[in-house]
């Protein structure tokens, strides 16, 4: 039995709305094994339970219930009103455990304690799993979502570090060495930018260095704060998550595939906001972002592309 697999994540934005149908037709022409969605709703889980199994499971997907099965698992049903988003993974071979999601930081130098009481944490910004393989080996399998900071009110207080401060839970709950390989993917609201040296420009940051309380990469020596927060405290958390987890054998996909000459890669009008990072066993081959989604079904600037990732483990 072959062991190469194909692994898609997409944020399909606030549930997929009406285009839900056109959204999951598109995922299932990529012929993916594994789907991670970000930004879905309990609308989304519904919909799949009442209009799209027989779809799934043409495709070898298992028929969604109304409650996670052995194929799909929710993050949610989300039912805080600020943060409705939750996510979902479903996957051709068995999921055999849900893992624990984040917990609320406990590295928190630098944080003012009056900053962290204005923060906040959902769980479902991190799905975690175990599959079984066909090749009988397991693996690890996260998805995670990073809520934008400009969803969250800066004025009276600043809830915006609810951003980072999810970020710097979902760093600490992934930063460990695991007995199986891993895949990590989602939408991580971050980089802005990449360069040729293989710097970031984060989501705080401007390539140019203007723009009020942006700063840019080259600004070294300015003291600035973003919502109250030192703002380099700030990039070095996001920068953890893009590339702290490299010491634990979890690596880019994109980059490893592309390296650093690919600049011209976005995944929303922001940046290159949705990765796929693995483990080195599991040998990633290929790696793009399907921007020609956007060339054939309107959408508006705000949505994302779907990535999708080739693995031919040894």
């Amino acid at each position: 039995m072959s062991s190469s697999f194909r692994v898609l994540t997409w944020n399909i934005t606030n549930g997929g709305g009406e285009k839900l149908r056109d959204r999951l037709q598109f995922i299932i022409s990529q012929k993916p094994d594994i789907i991670a969605l970000q930004e879905a709703r309990a609308s989304t889980w519904e919909r799949f339970n009442t209009n799209f199994n027989d779809l799934l499971n043409e495709e070898g997907f298992t028929k969604c219930n109304r409650k996670p099965t052995t194929h799909c698992h929710l993050a949610g049903p989300p039912t805080n009103k600020k943060h409705p988003n939750g996510q979902i993974i479903l996957s051709k071979w068995k999921i055999i455990k849900k893992l624990p999601s984040i917990q609320p930081p406990l590295n928190l130098n630098g944080w003012k304690a009056e900053l962290v009481k204005e923060c906040h944490l959902f769980g479902e910004s991190l799905l975690s799993v175990v599959i079984q393989t066909p090749w009988k080996e397991k693996m690890e399998f996260h998805s995670i979502h990073i809520p934008a900071a400009s969803n969250f009110k800066e004025k009276p207080h600043p809830e915006g570090l609810t951003k980072v401060y999810t970020e710097q839970a979902v760093y600490e709950r992934l930063a460990r060495k695991s007995n199986l390989p891993q895949i990590i993917v989602g939408d991580l609201n971050t980089p802005r930018a990449e360069l040729l040296d293989g710097g970031l420009v984060t989501g705080i940051e401007r390539p140019d260095g203007k723009g009020g309380k942006k700063w840019g990469p080259n600004v070294r020596k300015r003291t600035m704060t973003i919502r109250g927060m030192d703002a380099y405290l700030w990039r070095d958390i996001e920068c953890n998550l893009l590339r702290g987890l490299e010491k634990f054998d979890v690596y880019d996909v994109f980059r490893l595939i592309h390296g650093n000459e690919r600049l011209d890669a976005t995944t929303h009008r922001r940046g290159r906001y949705d990765h796929i990072f693995s483990s080195l066993k599991l040998n990633p081959i290929a790696c793009e972002h399907l921007d020609g989604y956007k060339l054939v079904h309107p959408v508006n600037l705000e949505e994302h592309s779907p990535v999708i990732a080739d693995f031919a483990p040894n």
